[in-house]
């Protein structure tokens, strides 16, 4: 149906907006892309962190995406615009996974450090 090829380097993730109508991808790029299904175009790039970026997730209120990197934190975005909200920085290693809670109060992430961390992240 479609290819989206904005990424410069292996994709590492991708989550759909529950609305259906945006992608959020990953990348060893460093960056988060949120692009539009129906167009292929690129909403905008986010390159707020230093390393390489393992995991990513929509909340489910469409409002805010959360990304996981290489070097060691979790950025909660605002979907709408990709400026940077918060920075949670309490991994000692590289996140590779995030979901939010139902409620998209809180965000769990998983981490080479051995720990699942449930934080507040609104």
């Amino acid at each position: 149906m479609l290819t989206y090829r904005g990424h410069s380097k292996e994709v590492k993730a991708i989550s759909w907006s529950h609305d259906s109508t945006r992608i959020a991808s990953v990348s060893d790029d460093r960056t988060v892309q949120v692009w539009d299904v129906t167009s292929k175009h690129t909403l905008y790039t986010y390159r707020g962190h230093s390393d390489v970026l393992n995991a990513v997730a929509w909340s489910h209120n469409d409002k805010y995406i959360a990304s996981g990197s290489g070097d060691y934190t979790v950025h909660i975005l605002d979907a709408a615009t990709g400026k940077r909200i918060f920075a949670y920085s309490g991994h000692s290693l590289a996140v590779h996974a995030v979901g939010w809670s139902n409620d998209d109060q809180r965000v769990a992430s998983a981490s080479d450090d051995h720990t699942v961390q449930v934080w507040r992240a609104i």
